[in-house]
């Protein structure tokens, strides 16, 4: 594939099953499934047919109760030390200024600390936050989107269990346009995979990838997962299969005729 840098992604496949579609990804030189893989592959299956059990735990809680418009949640949950990350759009000015900000809330639905900036600029707009925990180094990734001038920028940051910044670069550059970027952790090559959006025209998005080293945060390699001639591929997500060393992306195609929209 053009503009693949390094090792990653050696296979995709397409499934539809009415109208859905996944796209899986898989690294070069996957190790052998064992230890608690080949617990997870052992595992039993859940019955389908038992009755359901979930229920809240605890009512609904404020995690920021300023008056400003928040929106964009997103959070992630904290295994080393039983806590989560919750983080939002803060748009501290309505009209120019738009900042990033995280809580930590432990788990039993307490605030720890207050809510603090993590991306935080005069006059610049920040939005489209995801956030994974990455457990190795009891730290998070994080990835969002950068408007500004009519163009759209996607950065990434990495940040301790407490919000220091520990480091943080722009994927994207230039006159270009992306957005909507998601993120999820690869714990068997200690990386990070962000996929995002780039408009190439009016009638036409599609779906690239940055791979990025888990812990100082190196390039490992990029390129376009998915494209299709005069389609829009919006709005992308991303997990990682940790028994198979692959991906699953899933995201949106937009027919140019505006009542037709699949999920693939």
């Amino acid at each position: 594939m053009p503009g693949i840098r390094r090792h990653w992604m050696t296979k995709q496949r397409l499934l539809l099953i009415t109208c859905v579609f996944v796209l899986q990804f898989s690294f070069v030189g996957s190790t052998a499934i064992a230890g608690e893989n080949a617990l997870i592959r052992n595992a039993p299956l859940p019955n389908p047919d038992a009755p359901s059990t979930s229920a809240p735990v605890s009512p609904p809680f404020d995690i920021n109760v300023d008056e400003n418009q928040n929106y964009d949640s997103v959070a992630a949950y904290n295994s080393e030390h039983a806590e989560y990350l919750v983080i939002w759009v803060d748009p501290v000015n309505n009209e120019y200024e738009y900042a990033i900000y995280g809580q930590r809330v432990d788990n039993n639905g307490k605030t720890l600390g207050a809510a603090f900036p993590i991306m935080s600029l005069k006059d610049r707009t920040f939005i489209n936050p995801d956030v994974v925990y990455i457990p190795k180094y009891d730290m998070y990734w994080l990835t969002f989107t950068e408007s500004k001038d009519g163009t759209k920028l996607i950065w990434a940051k990495s940040i301790s269990r407490k919000g220091d910044t520990l480091s943080q670069f722009m994927i994207t550059s230039g006159a270009t346009e992306t957005c909507c970027p998601a993120i999820t952790y690869n714990s068997q090559d200690d990386q990070v995979l962000i996929v995002y959006e780039r408009r190439i025209s009016d009638f036409e998005s599609v779906i690239k990838a940055e791979c990025v080293e888990a812990e100082l945060g190196g390039d490992c390699g990029e390129g376009t997962v998915a494209a299709t001639t005069g389609k829009k591929l919006v709005v992308p997500d991303v997990v990682f299969n940790l028994v198979k060393n692959e991906y699953l992306i899933a995201y949106t195609l937009a027919s140019n005729i505006y009542d037709l929209s699949l999920i693939h």
